[in-house]
């Protein structure tokens, strides 16, 4: 789970956290962001992010949900890694 960090780094390092996050994970191990996306306070496009956990190997990129904090929507994405 990441929540509200993924806003703060460079894409560069977003992308790669998101391969050690993947290489942590035990297959079939799932991962949930939950962070500012869609311009809000310099966080990645939501459709950017789902492509980012696809190009790090995770299955099932997707987003769950939508909420409202005081300053900002937030979106929450996940992927799985692939069990084999």
């Amino acid at each position: 789970m990441s929540s509200l960090a993924f806003h703060h780094m460079p894409r560069e390092m977003q992308a790669e956290t998101l391969a050690s996050m993947h290489a942590a994970l035990a297959p079939g191990g799932a991962l949930r962001i939950a962070d500012f996306v869609g311009g809000h306070f310099g966080g990645p496009g939501e459709g950017m992010l789902v492509g980012d956990l696809t190009a790090a190997g995770f299955e099932n990129a997707r987003t769950i949900g939508q909420f409202r904090l005081a300053f900002g929507k937030v979106t929450l994405v996940g992927g799985e890694r692939p069990r084999a």
